[in-house]
C-alpha cells in the first residue's frame, strides 16, 4: 500500500493530503517509540549477558555465551535500523530533524550506561548518558524474572550516578559564578582606586598623570 511518505513532495503537501499525512505521522511516531523501547530492552539484556559472562570463567562458559551475545547484538542493530527508518519517514512527513524526542541515533548511543565499576572507562564519570536513556518505561513491559531484576537494579545505579553527576555540575557552576563575582568585584575596586588617583592628580595640576590614571 502506498503511504504519503512514498509520494512526491508536491503531492504529499497538497491540502487534500493533510489528514493522511498526520495519520501516517502518528503511526510512525508510535513505531519509532516501540523501536526505541526494543533497542533499550536489548541493550540492557546485552549488558546483562556480558555481566553474566564476566562472572563466569572457562572455555566452556565463554563458548556458551558468545553466540548469545552475537545474536543479541544483531537484534540491537536491527532495532536501531528500524528506529532510524521510521525517523527518516517522519522527517519526510515534516518533522524537524532536531526533534526533542526522535533524535539522530549514532553508534555511541547504542550502548548501555555504566553500571558496574569494571565497565567504567576514562571520562565516564563526567560523561552524560546517551539521550536514549531518558525514558525507562520499557522496563515495565519486561517479563518478570532475572532480566527485569537486572534492569531495575541498573536503573537504580543509573539514577544515583546521574544524580551525582548533576550535583557535581551544579557545584561547578556555582563555583564559576562565585569566581566571576570576585573577579568583577576586584576589577571594580581597582577602577575606583585609579579614578581617585586621577581625580587627586588633576586637582594637583598633574594633568598628564591624571590622564594616565584614567587609562
Amino acid at each position: 500500500m502506498t503511504l504519503p511518505s512514498d509520494l512526491d513532495v508536491q503531492v504529499r503537501t497538497r491540502p487534500a493530503m493533510a489528514a493522511a499525512v498526520q495519520h501516517e505521522r502518528a503511526l510512525r511516531e508510535g513505531y519509532a517509540r516501540d523501536a526505541l523501547d526494543e533497542l533499550r530492552m536489548h541493550i540492557t539484556t546485552f549488558a546483562s549477558l556480558e555481566y553474566r559472562k564476566r562472572r563466569g570463567s572457562g572455555v566452556k562458559h565463554n563458548k556458551k555465551m558468545e553466540p548469545q551475545l552475537s545474536k543479541k547484538q544483531q537484534v540491537i542493530d536491527a532495532a536501531g535500523v528500524r528506529y532510524s527508518d521510521h525517523r527518516q519517514k517522519l522527517i519526510t512527513l515534516g518533522m524537524k530533524e532536531d526533534h526533542h524526542e526522535f533524535r539522530l541515533l549514532t553508534k555511541n548511543d547504542k550502548r548501555a550506561f555504566v553500571i558496574t565499576a569494571d565497565e567504567q572507562t576514562p571520562g565516564d564519570s563526567r560523561r552524560s548518558p546517551s539521550w536514549i536513556w531518558g525514558d525507562f518505561g520499557f522496563i515495565g513491559k519486561a517479563q518478570e524474572g532475572s532480566i527485569k531484576d537486572f534492569m531495575l537494579d541498573s536503573l537504580r545505579v543509573h539514577w544515583f550516578r546521574h544524580s551525582a553527576l548533576a550535583s557535581r555540575w551544579t557545584e561547578e557552576v556555582q563555583t564559576e559564578y562565585e569566581e566571576m563575582f570576585r573577579t568583577v568585584k576586584s576589577h571594580k575596586h581597582d577602577m575606583n582606586v585609579w579614578e581617585e588617583r586621577a581625580k587627586s592628580r588633576k586637582e594637583a595640576g598633574r594633568l598628564g598623570a591624571a590622564a594616565y590614571a584614567r587609562r
